[in-house]
C-alpha cells in the first residue's frame, strides 16, 4: 500500500493531493519551501510535499525509536494528519490502528481496544480528550508510548504529551534518513479498525497490504477510479473503512476533506469550490444536505458520482442523488470492516434508478462471493435469499479481542460468513435484503445488543433484550425490553441515562419497554428454552409504531412539545428551554430530531435553522415569527393559512427540489380535471404514511374508496350538510386523493375547502 502511494508522489509530483479548507496554508511546511503553497486562501498540497511531510514524521517516530512492527494509533477527526501518519506508519512498516475518538468516553471499550493494539504511539484530537484517554486508558498503555495531540489549533498539551506539530519539526532535522532498505511484504499487517461484534465489545479487523491494495486497484477495473473522477470529497469518519478507503482513493485524484466532522455546508461549498466530483453518502447525510439552504445556490454540475451506502438504502435515495443534488450518476455500494468494497457496478452499466429493487453491484476484480444457506458453505441457486459469504484477497487477515475466529476454507479459497442476508440475480447483481446476525446499524454504525444488555444487567441485574426496530432517518435504533421487576418510570429513566454514560448516546434505547407494555410474561424463547429475537423484534415493532401514531395526535403547548420531542430525540429526560441542543448532538440525532418535529408535531423546521437556533425557547420564537403567534400558543395555531397551491418549500418530499416540485403538479393534475378542479384548488401535498400507501394501492379500489349515505328528514338536509362542510373543512385528510409522485413515494393532495370540492364529493337525492 505504500508504495501504491509512494508511486503517485514520483509519477504526479505536481498534482494536487490534498486539499482541507479548514487548515491555513502554511501548516507544516518547510524552511525551503517556496512562497506558492503558503499564499493559498487554505491548505493545499501537492503529492511531493505530502510526501514530504508524511516522510519527515516517520523520520521523527524513526528517531524516536520506532521500529517496523510497532503499532500507531490514531483516533483521528477528518483532516491531514490521518493522511500524514498512515503514511508514515507504513513507510516504517507499522500497524496503523484508527479508532474513533468516542471511544475515549467509554473506559471499558478503549482499554480493550488499546490492549488489542498495544500501541507505541497514540495520538489523540484534542488536548481535552488526551486528558481523557490517560483517565480512562488507566493502566493499559506501557510507559514509554509515544503521545502526540494532533489538533493544529492547540499548542499546549497536557503532562506526557506533545504538539503533532512538533514532531514535524522534530523530523525535518533527521528527514535525509532512507528507509528504503525496510523490505515490505504483502502479508504485513498494516491496518487495524474496530467494529461491533455480537458481543459486548469491538474486535479489531486486522488488514494487510494485500487486503488493502487489492480493494484499492479492483476499482480501476470498473472504471472508478481517478481517471473517471479526479477530485473526491473524504468527508467520512476516518475510522471506518469506507471512510478510510475513500480518503485513500486511486491516486493520483484530489482528496478534499472538507471539515473536520460532517458538516452539510461545508461539503456544499467545497463541492462548488473544489468542484468535486465524486463522494459517497448515507441516508442521513444526503437528507441533511438535499434540505440545507444553501443548496439551491450552490453549483454541483461537477458531481459525476455519489455512492450510497450504510444501510437501508431505497430506490429514492439514488433518485435524489440525481435529482436534488445533480449528480450525474449514483449507485449503492456494500461494504463492511471485514472488507473494504467487494461490489460494485461498472460506470457504465448503472442500472435504472427507477427500479425499485436496489442492488450493490456485481463482484469486483479478484473478490469471491457467494450466497449460502444458513449454517451451510455450499452456495444456493441464483436468485435464493441466503447468508453472503466473502472470499478472495481483499478480506480481512484475522480479528483481535473476538472470542472466534469464523473463517474457514474449501477448494477454492479462503472464506467467511458476513450475517447479512442476500440474493443474486441471472446478471450476477448482488442484493442485500435483510440480516441474520443481530447486529443494529444506526446510520452506518454498529451497534452490539449485547453491549447494551450488559450495562443494563449491570444495574441491579435487570435482564433484559435489545432489538433494532425500523427508523426513517438513522436506519435502526435500539430498544431495550427489561423484565421490570417494580421498575418505575425514574427507574428506566436513570437505566436509559445510564447506558448512555457508559457507552455514549449511539448506544441510548429510543425506549425501555418491560414485558408488560408488551402484555408478555416472559421472552420468547425456543423448546430448549433459548431467546428469540427474532420473534421479539416485531412485537416491538408494533408497540413502537402505535406509540408514534400516538404521540403524532399530541396536542398542546408549543414550548412543551418542542421539549418534550428533543428530549426523546437526545435521549434525555429533561430538555430545558435554554438547553443548547448542538452540543448534545451530532448530525444523525438533528436529523432526527427534524423527523420527530414533522412526525409529532407538524412542524418543518430545516437543519440549518437547528443550527442557528440552537435552543427551544429559539426555535419557538423562530415559528412564532412566522405566523406572528407566540411560543405559548397551540403550536396548530402557528400552521400557515396559504393562499393558493403549496410552493417548493411547502413540499417536503421535494427536498428543495423544482423538478420534483414540477412533477408533483403534473401528477396531480390529470386527476383534477375530472372533478372539474386545477392545481389552483390543492392546498397542500404531503408523503403519505406507509401503511396508508398500501391501502392506496388494493386490488380492489373499493375498499379504500368509501362512499357514505345518510337518511335524514327533509327539513335536516341543510344543517346535515352544513355538519359534514364543518368537518371536512378541520380535516383536512378527508380531503385528499392519493397521488402517485414515483415508485416509492405516494402523497396526499388535500383539495381546498371549497364549493367546488363540495359539489363533488357531496350530492342530495330524494327518496
Amino acid at each position: 500500500m505504500y508504495n501504491i502511494l509512494k508511486e503517485a508522489a514520483t509519477k504526479h509530483p505536481d498534482s494536487i493531493a490534498l486539499v482541507c479548507p479548514r487548515y491555513p496554508s502554511d501548516l507544516y511546511t518547510f524552511s525551503n519551501q517556496s512562497d506558492d503553497s503558503k499564499s493559498q486562501p487554505y491548505l493545499r498540497w501537492t503529492y511531493r510535499h505530502l510526501q514530504q511531510v508524511s516522510h519527515a514524521v516517520a523520520a521523527g517516530l524513526y528517531q524516536k525509536g520506532i521500529r517496523p512492527g510497532m503499532t500507531i494509533a490514531i483516533f483521528p477527526v477528518v483532516g491531514a494528519e490521518f493522511q500524514i501518519i498512515a503514511r508514515a506508519a507504513w513507510e516504517l512498516r507499522c500497524t496503523l490502528a484508527s479508532i474513533d475518538p468516542a471511544s475515549i468516553s467509554n473506559p471499558n471499550e478503549l482499554q480493550h481496544m488499546l490492549k488489542c493494539s498495544n500501541p507505541s504511539v497514540v495520538l489523540a484530537p484534542t488536548t481535552e480528550l488526551a486528558e481523557k484517554l490517560d483517565k480512562n486508558a488507566e493502566n493499559t498503555l506501557h510507559g514509554h508510548v509515544l503521545k502526540f495531540v494532533t489538533s493544529h489549533k492547540q499548542t499546549s498539551c497536557p503532562h506526557g504529551w506533545s504538539p503533532f506539530q512538533e514532531l514535524f519539526d522534530f523530523g525535518q532535522k533527521h528527514q535525509d534518513l532512507d528507509f528504503s532498505q525496510i523490505e515490505h511484504e504483502l502479508d504485513d499487517e498494516i491496518l487495524v479498525i474496530f467494529t461491533s461484534g455480537t458481543t459486548s465489545l469491538p474486535k479489531g479487523c486486522v488488514h494487510t497490504n494485500t487486503s488493502m491494495s487489492a480493494s484499492c486497484l479492483a476499482k480501476k477495473n470498473l472504471g472508478q477510479a481517478a481517471d473517471y473522477w479526479p477530485v473526491v470529497s473524504a468527508h467520512g469518519p476516518l475510522f471506518h473503512a469506507i471512510g478510510i478507503m475513500i480518503a485513500l482513493h486511486v491516486p493520483p485524484c484530489t482528496i478534499v476533506h472538507p471539515s473536520e466532522s460532517f458538516a452539510p455546508g461545508a461539503l456544499l461549498e467545497v463541492i462548488q469550490n473544489e468542484k468535486i466530483t465524486y463522494m459517497c453518502l448515507v441516508p442521513a447525510m444526503l437528507n441533511l444536505l438535499a434540505e440545507h439552504q444553501n443548496l439551491q445556490t450552490t453549483d454541483t454540475s461537477s458531481l459525476e458520482m455519489i455512492h450510497m451506502g450504510g444501510g437501508n438504502v431505497l430506490s429514492r435515495h439514488n433518485q435524489d442523488c440525481v435529482n436534488v443534488l445533480k449528480s450525474k450518476k449514483a449507485h449503492t455500494i456494500y461494504g463492511m470492516s471485514e472488507c473494504w468494497s467487494p461490489t460494485c457496478y461498472h460506470v457504465d452499466q448503472i442500472p435504472d434508478l427507477k427500479r425499485s429493487d436496489v442492488g450493490c453491484g456485481v463482484v469486483m476484480a479478484g473478490s469471491m462471493l457467494k450466497v449460502c444457506a444458513p449454517d451451510s458453505t455450499t452456495a444456493l441457486k441464483r436468485n435464493e435469499a441466503g447468508e453472503l459469504h466473502m472470499g478472495g484477497p481483499q478480506i480481512l487477515k484475522k480479528y483481535i479481542g473476538a472470542k472466534s475466529q469464523p473463517f474457514y476454507e474449501d477448494e477454492d479459497g479462503r472464506w467467511f460468513p458476513t450475517g447479512d442476508q442476500a440474493t443474486m440475480n441471472q446478471d450476477g447483481e448482488f442484493f442485500i435484503v435483510g440480516r441474520y446476525k443481530e447486529l443494529i446499524i444506526r446510520g452506518g454504525h454498529n451497534i452490539a445488543p449485547t453491549a447494551i444488555e450488559k450495562v443494563l444487567s449491570a444495574y441491579g441485574g435487570i435482564q433484559s433484550q435489545v432489538v433494532g426496530i425500523e427508523d426513517e432517518t438513522a436506519g435502526e435504533v435500539p430498544i431495550a425490553v427489561v423484565r421490570s421487576q417494580g421498575l418505575s418510570q425514574v427507574d428506566l429513566e436513570l437505566l436509559r441515562r445510564t447506558t448512555i454514560e457508559k457507552l455514549g448516546s449511539a448506544y441510548a434505547p429510543e425506549m425501555i419497554l418491560t414485558l408488560k407494555d408488551l402484555d408478555l410474561d416472559d421472552f420468547p424463547k425456543t423448546t430448549s428454552g433459548k431467546l428469540r429475537k427474532q420473534t421479539l423484534q416485531p412485537l416491538v415493532q408494533k408497540y413502537v409504531d402505535a406509540q408514534r401514531k400516538g404521540d403524532s395526535d399530541t396536542d398542546g403547548n408549543l414550548m412543551e412539545n418542542l421539549c418534550s420531542v428533543w428530549s426523546k430525540a437526545l435521549n434525555h429526560k429533561s430538555i430545558k428551554t435554554q438547553d443548547i441542543i448542538t452540543d448534545m448532538a451530532d448530525s444523525l440525532v438533528l436529523s432526527r430530531g427534524r423527523t420527530f418535529l414533522r412526525r409529532d408535531l407538524g412542524i418543518n423546521i430545516t437543519g440549518e435553522e437547528i443550527l442557528e437556533h440552537n435552543t427551544v425557547a429559539k426555535q419557538a420564537r423562530l415559528l412564532a415569527s412566522r405566523t406572528g403567534t407566540n411560543g405559548g400558543q397551540d403550536y396548530k395555531d402557528l400552521q400557515t393559512t396559504r393562499e393558493g397551491p403549496p410552493q417548493l418549500n411547502d413540499m417536503i418530499h421535494t427536498f428543495g427540489s423544482e423538478e420534483r416540485a414540477t412533477m408533483t403538479r403534473e401528477h396531480c393534475e390529470p386527476l383534477l380535471q375530472p372533478l372539474g378542479l386545477s392545481w389552483a384548488d390543492v392546498e397542500d401535498v404531503y408523503p403519505m404514511p406507509d401503511m396508508m400507501n398500501i391501502w392506496a394501492h388494493p386490488l380492489r379500489k373499493q375498499s379504500v374508496n368509501h362512499r357514505h349515505a345518510f337518511v335524514v328528514d327533509s327539513d335536516n338536509v341543510q344543517q346535515v350538510q352544513k355538519a359534514l362542510e364543518k368537518v371536512l373543512n378541520v380535516h383536512n385528510s378527508l380531503r385528499s386523493i392519493s397521488v402517485d409522485i414515483d415508485p416509492e413515494i405516494t402523497c396526499y393532495a388535500i383539495l381546498r375547502a371549497s364549493t367546488k370540492f363540495f359539489s363533488n364529493c357531496i350530492s342530495t337525492f330524494e327518496k
